[in-house]
């Protein structure tokens, strides 16, 4: 390959990432995925916390054939950081067919879009309805959900958030009611008040701590998309909704080595509802636990990538 390959920066990566592509595209990895049947390479990550606790790293690797890339993830998680963003990465695009280096791309972005990007295809398949939609948390990923469902989801009429710090989740809500102004936005004085009534609850924050509980939820027509928690493990959801609920997730190998000390029976990954071999739980609260998954990062750079050989910008 002549020359060096290209760096993308997060804001060359957002504007070759466009929201519904990208649903259909992690969509179509997790049925790859689920399969099994080698159309998808994927070990599950590498991960080690940095004393004195304060930061974690990880490394994630995947091979789609349908996607024709291999993509490695390289990603820290500082969950204290003020001036930085809390999660950092870097993504390398390897060609499948000679290992050359294609690209190296910012994974913020990628990571942000693929993992709200997860969220709705979870819930195009397990949620009932999708008007109200509730989000506890006033980062990155409250925004790349709010954006995810209202670009890639039908039906969205509302959106409530809520957050600790009041002031960033207010700042948040404005920010949406301009971009939206078509939706109703509502910043919610109580996780309890957010999530009250609402048909699909969105968990996006770092909390070591649970912030949402079984006895705000009623007995069924609710879904649950778990994404934050103390990394690596999911803590936002108290562990007696977790035993109640139809839990879902995008690998049964990543739920057993990272879903932490809550040990719950996973009904099925959300690829085998995407293909037909599994059903989902009609008569119980749904939660997916996401992890996140290299085969999601690896569809997402792929899409990046075919946008930048195609854009003349190289």
């Amino acid at each position: 390959m002549a020359g060096a390959p290209p760096f993308l920066d997060d804001s060359a990566v957002e504007a070759l990432l466009p929201w519904r592509p990208l649903v259909d595209a992690v969509e179509r990895s997790l049925a790859d995925y689920s399969r099994r049947d080698g159309s998808v390479q994927q070990p599950v990550r590498s991960s080690f916390f940095l004393p004195p606790g304060s930061g974690w790293f990880g490394s994630m690797s995947a091979f789609s054939k349908s996607a024709d890339i291999i993509a490695t993830k390289l990603v820290t998680s500082f969950p204290e950081n003020v001036n930085l963003p809390k999660i950092q990465s870097t993504i390398l695009v390897h060609s499948p067919a000679d290992g050359s280096l294609l690209a190296l791309m910012s994974g913020e972005c990628i990571t942000a879009r693929r993992t709200a990007a997860a969220s709705v295809a979870a819930t195009r398949h397990l949620a009932a309805r999708s008007s109200v939609l509730a989000i506890l948390g006033s980062g990155v990923q409250a925004r790349s959900h709010a954006e995810a469902f209202l670009e890639a989801s039908d039906g969205v009429k509302e959106v409530r958030l809520w957050g600790r710090n009041r002031a960033a989740t207010g700042e948040l809500v404005e920010s949406l009611s301009q971009q939206y102004p078509a939706v109703r936005f509502v910043h919610s004085e109580s996780a309890q008040l957010c999530v009250a009534g609402a048909d699909v609850i969105n968990t996006t924050t770092a909390s070591p701590e649970p912030i949402l509980f079984d006895s705000w939820l009623p007995d069924k027509g609710v879904h649950i998309n778990a994404v934050g928690g103390k990394v690596p493990h999911k803590t936002e959801l108290e562990p007696a909704l977790l035993q109640r609920a139809a839990v879902y997730t995008d690998s049964r190998e990543g739920a057993a080595s990272e879903v932490g000390p809550v040990r719950v029976p996973v009904h099925a990954e959300v690829g085998e509802l995407v293909s037909g071999s599994a059903a989902a739980d009609k008569d119980k609260i749904s939660v997916f636990l996401s992890f996140g998954m290299a085969v999601e990062d690896a569809v997402a750079a792929r899409l990046v990538w075919s946008g930048y050989q195609s854009s003349g910008d190289h």
